[in-house]
């Protein structure tokens, strides 16, 4: 006799798949969450960097106004800070750029959570259906074999009397 096949084999498997798929989203989620908080180590890093370098070039600058350089030096000095200044804020605005990723890339992580706990539950949801009907399938068999003991019992009685 034919093992009866489990009727939702389909959506067993592709529950199992929805799920994996839901792992690899979160593991990708995750990669991308810790390069972005890298970027933004590293942004962070080089403005710190930039301001020491402008705060030195600064104290250099001022020192060297009390040595009579001439008006045309102080002006060159003065346009090198301004264009440090705005570096400044170029490296500023990649800062924030970077912080934006990082939280864009959380929302995705927590987006990924999300979506990996529904998949567990829909193949939970699965597999407490299969097993409820293995379970059903395993009484139907007992009750068979109960019924062909009781039959055979019978048949015995019958030829005895």
């Amino acid at each position: 006799m034919k093992k009866p096949s489990y009727p939702l084999e389909a959506a067993r498997g592709l529950r199992e798949s929805e799920l994996d798929e839901a792992k690899r989203g979160l593991s990708a989620a995750n990669e991308t969450l810790a390069e972005r908080e890298r970027a933004l180590e590293v942004a962070r890093a080089e403005v710190a960097r930039h301001r020491e370098e402008t705060r030195a070039i600064a104290a250099r600058e001022s020192a060297l106004d009390h040595t009579g350089r001439s008006a045309a030096e102080m002006r060159r000095g003065q346009e090198y800070l301004a264009r440090r200044g705005l570096e400044a804020k170029g490296l500023d605005r990649s800062v924030a750029e970077a912080a934006e990723a990082v939280r864009d890339a959380a929302r995705k992580v927590e987006d990924a959570r999300a979506k990996l706990a529904e998949a567990r539950a829909a193949r939970e949801a699965v597999e407490r259906h299969h097993d409820a009907w293995q379970d059903e399938r395993a009484k139907k068999a007992e009750a068979r074999a109960e019924a062909e003991a009781e039959d055979v019992i019978a048949g015995r009685a019958r030829r005895e009397s």
